[in-house]
């Protein structure tokens, strides 16, 4: 992979606004995996393009057998653009370019190599290019920790278990979590209640709580690609994140100690904490956060953005004014061209 092609892609991409765009799907690894996002989340990949990138990110779609790449061809200021996921199209593309009319215009092009000529189609274009939005001032960024900075899977418990103490969870154990669990996340019960109670059903005595609060959290994978992106953008002196979470004690602290996120969840608002309500009940866990936001900051921002997978959920932030933009997760891909499009540009890697 040409090791230029981010620099050329942050030359195009940087002041301009396209309705899709090139980015590397594993900014936390030293080798570029490209693709192409679109407004609308879609994901284009050429062959071989994700080998090593996320699970979400290879569930986006199925990568055709034939070798083929994905480009953009833009004119903007004078200057024709081309960004591709494999060399081979950039020739062919520039070639095609150079026939096309227009200013502040741009293509999404694919390209198919085979016998003689590239095959090269036209997937979208000519649409139009605007002046990048630069966000002004102070940000904060609250986001939710579930799907977004780590996926979860609960039926991962139940093996997870199995695989440690050598029996299924008992159904009574399983009817009991399910009957208490968002208890435990909201606060209503405590940490010593919910072993206590649990633990008996699971056949397990006081010296297997460490063990068993371990499991509970086995339920987490991290999303490094996410988590690199929003520790970039972490970084810079006028953001500040804030992770707000329906989530019990045991998950929090388990994501933390496994994932390394002491720096991601520091001061992060949870449901079980005092004061505040999960998610869907109220906004009192959006508007904690930005307080919180505005004592590291020493002032408010003006500027807010929810973050999560849940409609609803960032529906609250914006009609209690606890968040001035949202951005609904659905991948690392689209999370990246929604923060960009919002004005927030990531610090260096």
């Amino acid at each position: 992979m040409d090791t230029a092609l981010p620099r050329l892609a942050e030359e195009l991409q940087g002041p301009w606004q396209l309705p899709f765009e090139w980015l590397d799907l594993t900014p936390e690894l030293d080798t570029v995996h490209p693709a192409l996002v679109a407004d609308d989340g879609t994901l284009y990949r050429g062959n071989g393009a994700a080998g090593a990138a996320e699970r979400e990110v290879q569930a986006a779609g199925r990568v055709p057998g034939r070798r083929f790449a994905w480009a953009i061809a833009a004119r903007v200021a004078g200057r024709e653009h081309v960004l591709a996921t494999s060399s081979f199209a950039e020739d062919p593309v520039k070639a095609w370019l150079a026939g096309q009319g227009g200013e502040r215009v741009c293509w999404l092009l694919r390209v198919e190599r085979r016998p003689g000529e590239p095959g090269l189609m036209v997937q979208r274009g000519p649409e139009p290019v605007s002046p990048r939005q630069v966000l002004e001032g102070p940000a904060d960024l609250l986001c939710d920790l579930g799907m977004v900075l780590c996926r979860f899977d609960r039926r991962a418990f139940g093996r997870h278990f199995e695989a440690v103490f050598g029996h299924p969870v008992p159904g009574e154990a399983r009817e009991w979590i399910g009957d208490h669990r968002l208890r435990f996340e909201a606060g209503e019960m405590g940490e010593q209640a919910f072993a206590d109670g649990l633990l008996p059903l699971l056949r397990l005595a006081g010296p297997d709580r460490g063990t068993l609060e371990r499991l509970w959290a086995s339920i987490f994978e991290a999303k490094r690609s996410t988590q690199a992106l929003l520790r970039r953008l972490a970084g810079r002196d006028e953001v500040e994140l804030v992770v707000v979470s329906n989530t019990d004690p045991w998950a929090l602290r388990g994501c933390r100690e496994r994932f390394g996120l002491e720096d991601l969840l520091y001061g992060a608002v949870a449901s079980y904490q005092d004061g505040v309500r999960p998610k869907g009940e109220d906004a009192s866990m959006w508007q904690r956060a930005r307080q919180v936001a505005a004592a590291r900051r020493g002032a408010e921002a003006a500027h807010a953005v929810a973050i999560d997978d849940i409609r609803t959920y960032l529906h609250q932030a914006l009609d209690a004014g606890a968040a001035t933009a949202a951005v609904h997760y659905r991948h690392y891909a689209q999370f990246q061209y929604q923060l960009r499009r919002l004005g927030l540009e990531p610090g260096p890697a």
